[in-house]
């Protein structure tokens, strides 16, 4: 570490030092540090023993060590701290937030305090702001909510490559930030794991812009309604993730627009009901995730028009049941993945409703609902994708000895063990299906096709492309007149 050259600060129980130039090689410290790590000749020692403790102080580059504790008042303006400097005043002192004041990343070799508010405008920034409440006590919360609620919205300039606050009162600063000119925050990462954590945040709204990704966890859901994304800016990715239902008990619909992307991650999977797209809205991708059954247990069915693309994970493949595609619906993929057996259970007379919808993609125990797809000869179905990891995944398909009615698909593509499904589909000579697409890195991933006799397959002239080592080896049981290898 290099020496001191500036001003720096040390968090003591009794309030925080500010201390001027110094020599030591420990950089701002945090409670309980000795003096002689301070001063290690012990020659400055005296220095700082006679500090001043002033009932208001308006923060600025020191010449002497001041001591600001809880009956201090610390003006904040046109002035520029660390981040770690700000919470800590805010903390252990009365904060007051004036103009042209902003926070920068905490460095271990840097000051904690620049007369230079501005510097850095329009750089972009490598730092993560990380707050996480462990051991927090009810005084200092206290002292702090008060502190937050004075500063005014917007008022606390920065520039963050993300911001992540969990278990903490600090979720409530979120709405004081202000993104400096010129920078785009990449994440926004907010978790509680207690109400009271977002409770001082009831009556705010949060204003986003220039926001890329935004993760709630747990009861931070509870902003969901309270988030307004300003209107010259496109949120890329908003997440919901709650492990319980009272994370999500509230019942108020919620308008959604300027999102691209909507991942519902289990109990916030119910949350769905409540999302209106705005008219003149499209989200480009809705993703629901659910690791239990009774994440999905509802019944309703759930309309779908503006929504260009869906994806269901593990228990949430059930939904596909409740989805009703709407006259002038603007879904074109539907992508069903389950990891587990009873994920992708759905009775044999249960039908998936496939119209107009342009490409399915179906992973691992999700192969199975292939027997559900209502394929059709006039439906629109133009792409078709079936990927399996283990061989235990196909194996009832092939059990059944069925025939699988390809419709009027244009494209298919097989993954890894999927491929040994392709004796059972009834490619049809002068068909639609344009091109067949067939990924095999391991031998072991189409044990099942080496049983077909060579050439017995028919693929007709549809274009079929082949990858992986064993090229050879299935070619052979194809009989096409337009069949090409690939590395």
């Amino acid at each position: 570490m290099f020496p001191h050259r500036g001003n720096r600060f040390l968090e003591r129980p009794e309030g925080v030092f500010i201390i001027p130039e110094t020599d030591t090689k420990n950089e701002c410290m945090r409670s309980q540090v000795k003096w002689d790590r301070i001063y290690p000749g012990g020659e400055h020692k005296k220095t700082i023993l006679e500090y001043r403790s002033p009932d208001w102080f308006w923060l600025a580059l020191q010449n002497e060590a001041t001591l600001l504790t809880e009956k201090t008042t610390v003006q904040l303006s046109n002035i520029a701290i660390s981040e770690e400097l700000l919470f800590v005043l805010i903390r252990k002192t009365n904060v007051r937030v004036g103009e042209e004041f902003s926070i920068f990343e905490h460095a271990v070799n840097g000051d904690c305090i620049k007369d230079t508010p501005r510097d850095g405008v329009g750089k972009p920034s490598k730092y993560t702001l990380s707050l996480d409440g462990d051991g927090e006590n009810e005084t200092v919360s206290s002292r702090t909510l008060e502190n937050i609620r004075r500063i005014p919205q917007n008022s606390i300039e920065c520039c963050f490559r993300e911001v992540v606050i969990k278990n903490t009162v600090l979720i409530s600063i979120v709405p004081k930030l202000k993104l400096r000119e010129g920078s785009v925050l990449e994440e926004i990462r907010l978790a509680a794991n207690e109400r009271k954590y977002i409770e001082p945040t009831q009556e705010q709204m949060f204003c986003v812009g220039r926001i890329k990704r935004i993760v709630l966890i747990d009861y931070a859901v509870d902003i969901l309604p309270r988030l307004e994304i300003q209107k010259d800016n496109v949120l890329e990715e908003l997440v919901l993730d709650a492990k319980k239902d009272e994370h999500v008990a509230q019942e108020q619909r919620i308008c959604v627009r300027r999102i691209k992307k909507i991942v519902l991650v289990d109990c916030a999977v119910n949350i769905l009901l409540r999302l209106e797209i705005q008219k003149g809205s499209v989200l480009e991708e809705l993703v629901l995730a659910a690791k239990k059954d009774e994440h999905v247990a509802q019944e309703q069915r759930i309309c779908v028009k503006r929504i260009k693309k869906i994806v269901l994970i593990d228990y949430a493949v059930a939904v596909v049941l409740r989805l009703e595609i709407q006259e002038g619906s603007v879904l074109e993929e539907l992508t069903l993945t389950a990891k587990k057996e009873e994920h992708a259970v759905l009775a044999q007379e249960q039908v998936v409703c496939v119209r107009r919808i342009k490409k399915i993609t179906l992973r691992d125990y999700a192969v199975a609902v292939i027997f559900n797809l209502g394929l059709q000869e006039d439906g629109e179905l133009e792409e078709l994708t079936l990927a399996a990891w283990l061989s235990q995944i196909v194996a009832p398909i092939l059990a059944q000895k069925r025939m699988l009615c390809i419709g009027r698909i244009k494209k298919i593509v097989l993954k890894d063990h999927a491929i040994n499904i392709l004796p059972n589909l009834n490619i049809r000579k002068h068909g639609e299906l344009r091109w067949l697409e067939l990924h095999a890195m391991g031998i072991e991933n189409f044990a099942h096709l080496l049983n077909v006799g060579d050439r017995s397959i028919d693929v007709w002239d549809v274009k079929t492309a082949v990858y992986g080592r064993h090229q050879h080896e299935i070619l052979s049981k194809l009989n096409g007149t337009n069949t090409k290898m690939f590395s």
